[in-house]
């Protein structure tokens, strides 16, 4: 009976959402740094709670710091999206992972990011989050 039970468990496995897929919408965002990150997910009638969406952050990074920025991400699981005008003055840099979207989640992930960029002599302009229409 247990075996039965584990194998049923082990088939509930769920597929990890594409961050790009054409179906996301946008849930949550902002570019305001003072802006409660909780409030605006959890007031939005886009957001499903319990369900994977994708977390992208806006980052403004020096030239010189723009690879080790992006490694440090990668080791936290995010991937870059969309990099622009990445010369030797810094450029916007969008990264992004995928996860189950809640509240406290995205505003323990906005604060570790500007802590991230901080110290990198960077900022992060924005956040937003993506899930898949209802």
């Amino acid at each position: 009976m247990l075996d039965r039970l584990l194998a049923r468990w082990r088939r509930r496995t769920v597929e990890p959402l594409d961050p790009d897929a054409g179906d996301l919408v946008l849930v949550a965002g902002t570019r305001d740094p003072a802006a409660s990150v909780v409030a605006l997910i959890e007031s939005s009638p886009s957001w499903r709670q319990g369900d994977q969406g994708v977390l992208r952050f806006i980052l403004s990074v020096p030239g010189d710091r723009a690879g080790s920025v992006v490694e440090a991400l990668a080791a936290e699981g995010y991937a870059p999206r969309r990099a622009e005008q990445l010369g030797q003055d810094g450029g916007e840099i969008v990264v992004q992972r995928v996860s189950v979207i809640s509240g406290l989640w995205c505003a323990q992930e906005a604060s570790r990011m500007a802590s991230l960029l901080s110290r990198q002599g960077g900022d992060v302009l924005g956040w937003e989050a993506w899930q898949r229409a209802g």
